[in-house]
């Protein structure tokens, strides 16, 4: 299951996008709480405070803060907008991974499942009984992989700090190409 992570990683620096600008500007101001979990102790305090066990292969990816960046610049999902969430979807209790800002759906994983849980997608302000709305990927270990295999380099999303070119949020995307903004 870590191997796919590996294979991700091994992917990515091959291409050479683990050290494009998209990303070296994401991980100079990366949010506190993907900080804290490069710090020993960051994934028992998150896991003591929110009474759950953080999956391994999700554990493996956000120890590699390069790649949840490039992730983020690919602007399919917003991996660093907002700090992981559980949520509870039927019967099903789950941790958000990433979130999508023009539909308000969330991708989380299922904490109730193996150390490579499934991913599915849904709403988070929807009712118990509609969410989640259907599967992302059978594996998390798989969609990663998957997600790293299909970025195009030349399509990556700048990252403006906030307050820069009316972008007032933090982690603001601008929605332009690297190809159209040389």
């Amino acid at each position: 299951m870590q191997e796919f992570i590996a294979a991700a990683i091994d992917d990515v620096s091959a291409r050479g996008l683990l050290t494009c600008d998209e990303v070296e500007s994401r991980l100079a101001q990366i949010p506190e709480w993907l900080a804290g979990f490069q710090e020993p102790i960051g994934f028992t305090q998150f896991e003591e405070q929110h009474g759950i066990i953080i999956p391994a292969t999700v554990k493996a990816f956000w120890r590699e803060p390069a790649l949840v960046c490039l992730l983020d610049a690919w602007g399919r999902d917003n991996y660093l907008s907002e700090s992981p969430t559980v949520v509870f979807w039927k019967d099903m209790q789950s941790l958000s991974i990433c979130s999508q800002g023009h539909s308000v759906s969330i991708a989380a994983v299922d904490l109730d499942a193996d150390d490579d849980p499934p991913m599915y997608w849904g709403w988070v302000d929807g009712r118990e009984d509609e969410t989640p709305a259907g599967i992302f990927a059978s594996r998390f270990s798989e969609f990663v992989l998957g997600t790293a295999r299909n970025i195009d380099g030349d399509k990556l999303v700048r990252y403006l700090p906030p307050g820069r070119d009316g972008c007032d949020q933090p982690n603001c995307r601008r929605m332009t190409s690297r190809q159209h903004a040389h």
